[in-house]
C-alpha cells in the first residue's frame, strides 16, 4: 500500500521513497513547479530529464526519475498539471487526480 504525505519541509532534506513534483504547461513548455526550492544541481538534473524524457506536463502524465543528485529520495515522479498550474494554481481536481496518478505509477 502506498502511503502519501504531504509536506512543507524543504525537498532536499526530504528523505521518503519518492518526491512528487508537478510539472505545468506555460507556453508550449514543460515547467517544473517549485523548481526554485530545489537546490541546483536537481534543477540541473529534471531539467534535462524533462527534455530526455518529452516530459509534457499533459495532465494525468507521469515520468519517474531515479537518483537526483542533491535530492535523499529515491525516486522523483514528475506528475503533468495541465496548463491551469502555469499561473501558480491548480484546480484542486486536477491535484487530487495528479496525486492518484503519482500514487498509481509508484504502486508499480
Amino acid at each position: 500500500m502506498v502511503e502519501l504525505t504531504l509536506s512543507g519541509k524543504n525537498p532536499r532534506a526530504y528523505a521518503g521513497d519518492a518526491l512528487v513534483i508537478g510539472v505545468a504547461q506555460q507556453e508550449g513548455q514543460a515547467v517544473l513547479v517549485g523548481a526554485d526550492a530545489l537546490p541546483k544541481a536537481a534543477r540541473t538534473a529534471l531539467a534535462g530529464a524533462v527534455r530526455g524524457l518529452r516530459v509534457t506536463g499533459a495532465v494525468e502524465t507521469v515520468h519517474l526519475v531515479p537518483g537526483v543528485p542533491d535530492l535523499e529520495a529515491g525516486v522523483v515522479a514528475l506528475v503533468g498539471l495541465g496548463p491551469t498550474a502555469a499561473e501558480g494554481t491548480a484546480d484542486p481536481e486536477v491535484l487530487r487526480r495528479a496525486t492518484g496518478c503519482a500514487a498509481r505509477a509508484l504502486a508499480g
